[in-house]
């Protein structure tokens, strides 16, 4: 992503799976700048192996794959390890990040110390927020085949939405519901000298993985 030395404002979209001790694993991530509207966008390969997962988070991701975003734990080509550095660079000179849902709030949280607004403050209605036309690659072709959500294109619904509103004056940000402050350990899927994955180590408490929307819950929630 470009960089300015004026600090900008990003809106990003992230979906995942359930991990190992049912940790919020990222899987695709979207990136939109507010001003520009320049995007970066990747789908990570899985931190693990598929038998590193206990049944139950299998079962939720076959639920989330065949019916929500079809991302399945083998997708992607992106190296996991490499979402730290991603999300500093993206966040290097920006002042305010964008995003929908708890479950992103808190990974963000841990990689990066920016000013995080969660959408869903405003009781954002995002299934009634204008559609558009942008996909990546992957759900290009599947979106033709059913309703399947798209980091890219729910980014760019939420780009929109705070373009029209948030810089319009339109919204008061409320600084008191900006910041969640669970805490969240993504090292226990990213440092493999401390643990390694599906192995035990510090007890997680980041709590079941969401679509990162807000509105999708995984199953058995």
């Amino acid at each position: 992503m470009a960089h300015t030395e004026t600090p900008k404002d990003i809106v990003m979209n992230i979906q995942g799976l359930v991990g190992p001790d049912e940790i919020f694993v990222p899987k695709e991530l979207a990136i939109l700048s507010v001003e520009s509207e320049h995007l970066g966008h990747w789908i990570f390969a899985p931190p693990c192996g598929l038998n590193d997962i206990p049944f139950a988070a299998k079962r939720q991701n076959r639920w989330l794959t065949a019916n929500f975003h079809r991302l399945d734990w083998e997708d992607g080509t992106t190296p996991f390890k490499s979402i730290h550095k991603i999300l500093k660079e993206a966040a290097k000179n920006v002042s305010t990040i964008y995003v929908r849902g708890r479950e992103t709030v808190k990974f963000l949280e841990s990689v990066v110390c920016r000013t995080i607004v969660n959408l869903d403050i405003y009781s954002l209605p995002f299934k009634r927020l204008p559609e558009n036309k942008r996909y990546c690659l992957f759900h290009a072709e599947a979106v033709s085949h059913g309703n399947f959500s798209c980091a890219l294109h729910n980014a760019a619904k939420l780009n929109k939405w705070v373009r029209e509103n948030i810089y319009t004056d339109k919204v008061e940000i409320d600084i008191a519901k900006v910041w969640n402050t669970d805490a969240y350990r993504i090292d226990q899927i990213t440092n493999k000298q401390t643990q390694e994955c599906g192995g035990t180590g510090p007890e997680s408490r980041g709590g079941r993985a969401n679509s990162g929307e807000g509105e999708k819950q995984t199953v058995g929630r």
